[in-house]
């Protein structure tokens, strides 16, 4: 794999400076772009996976999702192109930490947790009003920042992203996401919507909340089971001493059947709000 070193200009405009992270799939540079001056995260496929059809167009569509998406809680996509027969996509440059590092480093409040759900909630809400399900909403995809005294949230990587417009990329019957925060629909490979996300989110503020997942159990195949056929531990009775508003959000985020949580993440949003 090709490496840029700091100083190499990519597709005339983005100075590398620094490696930022690497993947299976793609690279990511904080670069400056030489025109807005600004740095910005330069993220290019690795030049044997341009091959992979599918992880070139997965690429393509989550540039695509995001290029639509004008919202403070979601990562914006600034640019995407092709040079010397590699994919690029140029997103903002997101300060923070992963929300995943945060809960372990405990310190997280109530209501730090009814802050990071009502913003996730409203960025959820933008995206699924553009026809777009996230179908990954997981710590490890949320970054969080203090400015000003004001906690911020960004979610990220919409790699496997579904559109209600356009071709799928997936078939139906095909699993994919990150099993801990999978709804039942996504484990039994069912059709997803945006309520699909809304129990992500439930999973991810229960995991904020009491330091674990809501399903836990040993081995891909058990985990998979559990979460199609069984109920998620009520957060209300987890830690009692909760706020209502998040207990109740979180819990009824995650019921079973998509009919019975909250029609849309702007309805959860406000129920965590109160």
């Amino acid at each position: 794999m090709a490496k840029h070193g700091p100083g190499t200009v990519i597709a005339g405009k983005y100075e590398i400076q620094r490696e930022l992270g690497r993947g299976a799939t793609a690279v990511v540079y904080e670069a400056y772009h030489q025109f807005l001056r600004r740095e910005v995260a330069l993220k290019i496929l690795h030049l044997h996976m341009m091959t992979q059809t599918e992880v070139v167009e997965r690429f393509a569509r989550e540039a695509a999702s995001l290029a639509s998406i004008s919202h403070p809680a979601i990562v914006a996509v600034l640019d995407a192109g092709e040079y010397d027969g590699r994919t690029y996509m140029v997103q903002e440059l997101i300060e923070g930490k992963e929300l995943e590092e945060a809960i372990g480093e405990g310190g997280l409040t109530p209501d730090d947790a009814l802050e990071i759900g009502a913003q996730l909630a409203d960025g959820l809400h933008a995206v699924h009003q553009l026809g777009v399900v996230h179908r990954d909403v997981k710590p490890q995809n949320v970054f969080l920042s203090r400015k000003d005294g004001r906690l911020h949230v960004k979610l990220v990587d919409f790699g496997i992203a579904k559109t209600f417009f356009g071709e799928a990329l997936t078939m139906p019957g095909l699993t994919v996401g990150t099993p801990e925060f999978m709804a039942p629909e996504q484990a039994m490979g069912q059709e997803v919507d945006g309520r699909t996300d809304v129990f992500a989110l439930g999973a991810v503020l229960f995991n904020i909340a009491t330091g674990r997942v809501p399903f836990d159990a040993v081995g891909l195949q058990d985990l998979m089971i559990q979460i199609a056929y069984e109920r998620a531990p009520y957060l209300a009775l987890e830690r009692p001493d909760l706020p209502a508003a998040l207990s109740n959000a979180v819990d009824r985020a995650l019921e079973p059947k998509p009919a019975d949580r909250w029609s849309t993440a702007a309805a959860m949003a406000a129920a965590l709000r109160g």
